[in-house]
């Protein structure tokens, strides 16, 4: 596998946790101390859960699937 498919993975792995992490600290503030979290830092949460895990995620195992530099690849020709 290509390093920059291995990147895109990663930060969005990354991404995928820093979302989840996030979101259980929202429900906790909200559950506790019954207070609402501000509505930038969760336009911020929706963005790194939507853009930065499932888009890096689909683009990386797109780009995994269907190369498209096969000249540069040679383990992906086939």
């Amino acid at each position: 596998m290509p390093p920059v498919i291995r990147l895109f993975v990663k930060i969005s792995l990354f991404c995928f946790i820093i979302t989840f992490a996030s979101g259980a600290l929202f429900m906790l503030a909200n559950a506790i101390w019954l207070m609402r979290m501000p509505r930038e830092l969760l336009l911020l949460h929706a963005h790194v859960g939507f853009v930065g895990w499932l888009g890096l995620m689909v683009m990386g195992v797109a780009l995994w699937m269907f190369p498209l530099m096969r000249g540069e690849h040679p383990e992906t020709k086939g």
